[in-house]
């Protein structure tokens, strides 16, 4: 079977294979309801996991509790027409994050399905500098770093193209594109981007074109129409504009899309402010018990998620985020309703899960150590657990000149982004204010663990300051440290990371082996 087969379980009293075409890559296998509990169950392969559970009729059916063995959050969809009465059926389809969606059009839902289904992920960003201005444009031009390009002045009464994306972006065979542009405009100004596809090897327009106007460009859009799902195919971008004022551009990116079912992976969710600043976040349910583990994702140049194996396996609920935004995150920094965003899902995460504050472990390695101390100062979380802490932002920018020359200019664009300026002065500004407002938090009866590197080039402070800020408060902090740069010696700061996890949930949780 290759690897790109999608295993599929229907349960209902008439088989799609008789009535509709099943896509190539969907391996069916079908069951009746009324037979589930009885011998038919052992047909399904032993410890076999399904990548999709599809309800199309409940007839006879009082739960599916006998297949969660075989079944994965957010694995599972049912009609939306359905009457569900039976509680333990509206527990386990809670339990599995189940999906209710529109069966009127079973052949149309099937192609979806055989296009979102897959494993992996992929996000990619074309940043600033692969950004071409029209020359016949004649207004200013600013330049804010690797963050922004400002154009100022007129675009002209109709719309003209105005900007062009040196780099193609390449659309995988079996996937659909999703596409988000960063933009900030003035009122006098209106925008539309126009995508073009051609052939892999070919200049042959495939398809006339897309247009995504100014609405649609406020959240991501979803690329469909023609594809080559056997070579794939390249897309390219244009944006036009008219009118007059001021059009900041940021990155244009583009990411495999699983249509409804979730953003980067299936159950994935991406939030985006009024300023097109964005931030991805998952939730998974686990067991159910307490805690409630919060991870906050790392530096990464492909966006998506990272840590959902390391959550996994501790069979708690968890959630993780991640920044796309900069060339690898932007340390989960933002306008005032981006960070209230973070608190707000976390909250609401412990309010479904019936948890109090002390149920929760917040976490996070590298960039994610900010994500981690800074929103768990609004929360009295049981404990947060760092490996390699950059905290001050504004040092980590200013060490950038002598000890990681042109190695971590990110720092240099989230000073700029955040503070308007870079300077030595604004770097400690930054610094004072970040720590202003974590020890404006509440950190009673939380214990704070933290693996750190003792020759740290990026934010040597980091741990000294931790300790010294919070030893009169009603806080426990434990640290340890290696010799090294901050990039060194990630595998022993990991084991750490995840022995400290280990002794929370054993001791504090009483999950012996992380099993219970």
């Amino acid at each position: 079977m290759s690897e790109h087969t999608i295993n599929v379980l229907q349960i209902g009293t008439s088989d799609w294979r008789k009535n509709y075409d099943i896509p190539n890559n969907l391996a069916w296998q079908m069951i009746e309801p009324s037979h589930l509990e009885y011998a038919e169950i052992l047909q399904l392969e032993e410890n076999q996991e399904y990548s999709l559970v599809i309800i199309t009729d409940l007839k006879s059916l009082k739960s599916i509790g006998h297949l969660e063995d075989h079944m994965q959050p957010y694995k599972v969809i049912y009609n939306q027409k359905l009457q569900i009465n039976n509680q333990d059926m509206l527990v386990s389809l809670e339990k599995n994050c189940a999906f209710a969606v529109d069966m009127s059009d079973p052949q149309a839902l099937l192609q979806k399905i055989s296009l979102s289904f897959f494993d992996g992920q992929s996000g990619i960003k074309l940043g600033i500098n692969t950004i071409e201005i029209i020359p016949s444009f004649h207004g200013e031009i600013s330049y804010q770093g690797n963050t922004k390009i400002e154009l100022t002045g007129e675009f002209g009464p109709s719309f003209r193209s105005i900007a062009t994306w040196r780099s193609n972006m390449f659309s995988d065979p079996g996937r659909r594109l999703e596409l988000a542009l960063e933009f900030q405009k003035g009122p006098g100004v209106e925008l539309e981007l126009i995508i073009y596809e051609s052939a892999i090897g070919s200049s042959e327009i495939k398809k006339d074109r897309w247009i995504l106007n100014e609405q649609q460009l406020k959240q991501p859009s979803i690329i469909e129409g023609v594809h080559s799902d056997d070579s794939g195919s390249n897309l390219s971008a244009v944006l036009y504009a008219k009118g007059s004022g001021t059009l900041s551009l940021g990155s244009l990116h583009y990411r495999w899309s699983r249509f409804q079912f979730g953003k980067s992976i299936l159950g994935g969710k991406l939030y985006r402010d009024s300023q097109n600043d964005e931030f991805y976040y998952y939730y998974d349910p686990g067991d159910l018990k307490p805690p409630l583990n919060v991870y906050f994702s790392g530096y990464r140049s492909l966006e998506g998620f990272e840590g959902y194996p390391m959550m996994k396996s501790t069979h708690t609920p968890f959630l993780l985020f991640s920044d796309p935004r900069l060339e690898g995150g932007a340390f989960y920094r933002g306008s005032q309703e981006f960070e209230h965003k973070f608190v707000e899902i976390i909250q609401r995460t412990l309010q479904r899960l019936g948890f109090n504050s002390n149920e929760l472990i917040m976490s996070g390695i590298s960039m994610g150590t900010f994500g981690a101390l800074y929103y768990g100062a609004r929360l009295q979380p049981h404990a947060i657990i760092l490996g390699k802490p950059l905290i001050n932002l504004g040092t980590i920018a200013i060490n950038g000149r002598l000890q990681r020359p042109q190695e971590f200019d990110t720092a240099l664009d989230l000073l700029l982004k955040e503070t308007g300026e870079n300077s030595y002065d604004s770097g400690l500004k930054f610094d004072a204010s970040i720590w202003d407002a974590i020890m404006s938090g509440e950190f009673k009866n939380t214990t704070v663990a933290v693996a750190y590197m003792k020759n740290d080039d990026y934010d040597r402070k980091a741990f000294g300051e931790i300790r010294d800020n919070f030893k009169h408060l009603d806080t426990h902090v434990i640290g340890k440290g290696w010799l090294g740069r901050h990039n060194d010696n990630s595998r022993a700061v990991v084991n750490w990371f995840l022995t400290q996890y280990r002794y929370f949930l054993i001791n504090d949780f009483g999950r012996l082996n992380n099993e219970q």
